[in-house]
């Protein structure tokens, strides 16, 4: 066996990090205590294989920047070595080690795509597992599960995605299509173990064990024609030309920048199922976008404020167009009115 196993599990929600988590576990790597790990439920039955204290944490890193997991914030540069941060420390040591009591250890927790900055400075994972996943299937899965609409669906899709390829940078990294490890699960899970011990990380080799607890009939949203934005196609692009390992992980350079106003995209989206698409449907005060420091129950006073003044200004636009068309006609196409 490798001397250091400490295995980090990155992947968007429901994008099948919990069943990938379930199999390294199952090929030797502890799980947190039992007391602390969260239990499966309706929409996930076969168990979620995540701590309940560390998902906890997690929310409250994302708290501390205005957001929450389906309203991430906006992380500034170097946001893990703030006094906010900094002053978490100690205490997210002692929490990590009271519920990973072992030396080898498995941990899953979609909001690490977000907060693995801070993390790395306390656990300091030897590798990470990124686990991937048809974006369109992934949307239906939070539409079924969470009702959100398909569009912010995607937003968060490319949002942790975008997050986990640039975190995992300089780490040994493999990574596996959730698709592939359903369509057959054994040579699935044997790939994986290779995968693994090319990097270094021997694993129990008790694949068939392994390879079953892999369930099909739990994949209820298979691979879809979905239609996808310009960024997130390019983002797709790239996950799909990922190599299966990676022994020190290179961030690919073609990343799609994330935009200072997203935060306030993805609140707005959630105060009212806006955003026809990730990047639209943005309203900026006061002539620019809303400081991403609000907290974010201020984030959503701000976006309801934002979007009862659209709908006053829409109003007001229809009612000026109707005015000008009676009075002065339509234009020869019909198209169109210059107020």
């Amino acid at each position: 066996m490798g001397s250091e196993r400490r295995i980090v599990v990155l992947g968007m929600h429901r994008s099948g990090t919990s069943a990938l988590t379930r199999t390294l576990n199952l090929l030797g790597l502890p799980l947190c205590r039992d007391v602390d790990l969260m239990m499966g439920r309706r929409d996930n039955p076969a168990g979620h294989w995540e701590s309940a204290s560390l998902c906890d944490f997690n929310d409250r890193i994302l708290a501390k920047f205005g957001g929450e997991w389906e309203e991430p914030p906006r992380l500034p540069p170097g946001w893990e070595r703030s006094p906010k941060m900094t002053a978490l420390e100690s205490e997210a040591r002692e929490l990590f080690e009271s519920v990973h009591p072992t030396e080898d250890w498995v941990w899953k927790d979609p909001r690490t795509c977000l907060t693995l900055p801070f993390w790395n400075r306390i656990v300091q994972p030897t590798a990470a597992l990124f686990v991937t996943r048809d974006p369109g299937a992934i949307a239906a899965s939070l539409k079924r599960r969470s009702n959100i609409p398909t569009s912010v669906g995607l937003a968060l899709w490319e949002r942790y995605t975008r997050s986990a390829l640039r975190v995992a940078h300089g780490l040994p990294v493999v990574v596996v299509r959730y698709e592939d490890m359903t369509s057959d699960p054994e040579q699935g899970v044997s790939a994986l173990v290779d995968a693994f011990a090319e990097i270094g990380i021997d694993l129990n080799r008790s694949i068939p064990e392994a390879a079953g607890s892999i369930r099909r009939d739990l994949q209820h949203h298979g691979s879809r024609k979905t239609r996808l934005s310009r960024r997130q196609k390019n983002l797709l692009a790239v996950t799909e030309q990922l190599t299966s390992m990676s022994s020190s992980f290179a961030s690919p350079e073609n990343l799609p920048r994330e935009r200072r106003w997203e935060p306030q995209a993805f609140t707005m989206a959630r105060v009212v199922g806006l955003l026809e698409r990730p990047t639209v449907g943005v309203v900026r005060f006061r002539g620019r976008p809303a400081d991403a420091g609000h907290s974010l129950a201020e984030r959503r006073r701000m976006a309801v404020v934002a979007l009862v003044g659209c709908a006053v200004v829409g109003v007001a636009s229809v009612i000026g167009a109707l005015a000008v068309a009676g009075g002065h006609g339509l234009t020869p196409n019909g198209i169109g009115f210059t107020l």
